[in-house]
């Protein structure tokens, strides 16, 4: 009989799962009886994060606890304080629910983490893919950027401006950070010398990151490909620092190798829809020419707004007009001017801790510090561009649960045999039939 412990696990596991599937499309807007599904699995995962949640943490990540719960009530006075209730509250709503996830959820699925990043990548895969089939085959006539919305799916009043569709920097955003936990897994050398681990698993990798790459190259989303970049050379910096040269070498051989395929099926595309490739180019011009100037006079202008209503008065300067009332598409500015110094302080000590304790770790492999480092640097950097809250705490979740499955050790029958790459469900399997074959032999004598 499976305890009721591991049970609770098994189902957090899958709201989980459906959770994380809501990160490569961004918050699309499937409806389940009139219930988005992306809240009811984010839902779902918190409530059964908080059942099996233990309580007791290693000391080591009291710090790392203590700042997001020194955030919260920050945003809480901010709240209570706000010149917009209703806004704020809904503000400190969601944000409590992610944080919590955030720092409840890696004490359960750290065991977990290897058949956790395939899946999301293949997640990832997936979702690169419907962005590909549906470029190609929405209206040619249709000039403006690319936004994800399938065209058997109506779903008026969701979505962006209740269209319907997503911000296309929220797919991509999200596609980039699934590049970025798999890498860990796609960067730890094979201990078996079998055919998946030397063909296998590189061709799926690349296959995945091609298609990928290749939908954020049509979503034409400026901060997910920079924020990518910059994070890539902060991580090989960093790994630099640490002396590992010859892993460096295999990360640039490995990325030059994704950039080209993703490249070759973009060129690929001419031959399947050529009209697809001249509308493109079309939208191209657009973004970098014109949207560009538009885009960045009106950042600047909320910026300028931002920064009026964090210096209006005292109370403001400190705590911030509300929580959440403000968005000029910059996290750190919207803090400011939400919850003023106080609230900017604790946010900025969520990110300190983060990378004094999961990114710096000495013992640590290779990969999962070159993960670690080019996660947190990602998200740092993307939300500069954007709100992107659900992301932001997403990340806080792989980087803490990536830290307890590299020091705190796998519970016996709960995990993937290394050796061979299986899943747990078979070793748990095997130890449940030997528990009944020595039950019976018992009986008999």
């Amino acid at each position: 009989m499976v305890p009721l412990r591991r049970l609770l696990k098994y189902v957090l596991l899958f709201f989980f799962l459906g959770y994380i599937a809501f990160i490569p499309t961004g918050p699309y807007p499937l409806l389940l009886k009139g219930q988005r599904l992306d809240h009811l699995f984010a839902y779902g995962t918190l409530f059964f994060s908080l059942l099996v949640f233990p309580f007791k943490w290693p000391k080591k990540l009291s710090l790392l606890i203590g700042s997001v719960l020194f955030y919260l009530i920050i945003a809480f006075f901010s709240t209570a304080l706000s010149i917009e209730p209703d806004v704020s509250c809904r503000g400190l709503a969601v944000t409590v629910g992610y944080a919590l996830i955030a720092v409840t959820v890696p004490f359960a699925i750290h065991p977990y983490m290897r058949p956790i990043r395939v899946a999301l990548i293949m997640l990832a895969a997936v979702s690169g893919a419907i962005v590909i089939w549906a470029a190609l085959y929405e209206p040619t006539a249709y000039t403006g950027r690319f936004h994800l919305s399938l065209p058997f799916q109506n779903v008026s009043g969701y979505g962006l401006d209740g269209k319907g569709f997503v911000d296309p920097n929220m797919t991509a955003i999200g596609l980039m950070m699934c590049v970025i936990v798999f890498l860990q897994e796609a960067l730890t050398p094979g201990k078996d010398a079998t055919f998946f681990t030397r063909f296998g698993k590189p061709a799926i990798s690349i296959g995945a990151f091609a298609i990928i790459f290749t939908a954020v190259i049509i979503l034409l989303s400026r901060s997910a490909v920079l924020s990518f970049l910059l994070a890539l050379s902060w991580a090989i910096g960093s790994i630099g620092l640490l002396k590992i040269n010859n892993f460096n070498r295999g990360v640039l051989k490995k990325t030059a190798l994704v950039g080209t395929s993703a490249l070759l099926a973009m060129l690929s595309l001419v031959l399947i829809k050529p009209e697809f490739v001249q509308t493109y180019w079309g939208r191209v011009a657009r973004v970098f020419q014109a949207e560009f100037a538009r885009t960045e006079s009106d950042r600047i202008l909320y910026f300028w707004n931002t920064l009026e209503a964090w210096a209006a008065n005292g109370k403001t300067l400190l705590l911030g007009q509300g929580f959440f009332t403000l968005n000029p598409h910059n996290e750190i500015l919207r803090t400011l001017g939400g919850a003023g110094l106080f609230g900017l302080f604790a946010f900025l000590s969520i990110f300190y801790v983060f990378h004094s304790r999961c990114c710096r770790m000495r013992s640590g492999t290779a990969a999962y510090l070159f993960t670690q480092n080019m996660l947190l640097a990602y998200v740092a950097i993307s939300i500069q561009f954007y709100g992107h809250t659900k992301s932001m705490w997403a990340a806080f979740t792989f980087l803490l649960a990536n830290y307890l499955a590299e020091t705190i050790p796998k519970p016996k029958g709960e995990v993937a045999d290394r050796r061979t790459g299986r899943h747990w469900i078979r070793r748990s399997l095997q130890l449940h039939s030997r528990k009944l074959a020595n039950n019976s032999a018992h009986s008999l004598t």
